[in-house]
């Protein structure tokens, strides 16, 4: 993939995004290259650091993984057990090339009788973050979740 060409180019320069405009006009290119140049570091910390399958999930909402993943390796080839690992832990998730869609939609809560609102945002937030935590979210949950909340009686 040309993104991971223009990456591991670019890896160790201050003005990467500048040099990338001198290569090429595609918006989609740059995006993907410095999406690849910002996030292989936070793969390198939670390597260090240790992760836990919500981290995995939650950084999947943040970066495709999978390409990710391999510009790290191809930068960290020692590294390459730690990396590989996180890999199949990511494609046992279901999380390596995209993110989990989220069970409960702005749909659902329309159907529980809300009223669009500025809450819309913050509940669909909520609600997503304890789905990528391992809570099961369910009509079930979301009524009480509502309730508790004071969104409905």
């Amino acid at each position: 993939e040309l993104a991971l060409f223009f990456a591991a180019l670019l890896v160790h320069l201050k003005n990467a995004h500048q040099m990338l405009e001198r290569f090429t006009n595609d918006k989609t290119l740059t995006q993907k290259t410095l999406s690849l140049l910002q996030n292989y570091k936070e793969i390198l910390q939670m390597l260090e650091n240790g992760y836990s399958e919500f981290d995995l999930k939650l950084a999947a909402t943040k970066m495709q993984l999978a390409s990710v993943l391999r510009f790290t390796l191809s930068l960290y080839p020692q590294k390459r057990s730690q990396i590989e690992a996180m890999y199949e832990k990511a494609k046992h998730l279901g999380v390596l090339f995209e993110p989990l869609p989220p069970v409960i939609t702005g749909k659902k809560l329309l159907k529980m009788g809300l009223v669009p609102s500025k809450d819309f945002k913050k509940i669909l937030d909520d609600l997503y973050l304890l789905q990528l935590q391992g809570k099961k979210v369910d009509e079930t949950f979301l009524k009480s979740y509502l309730k508790t909340n004071g969104y409905i009686r």
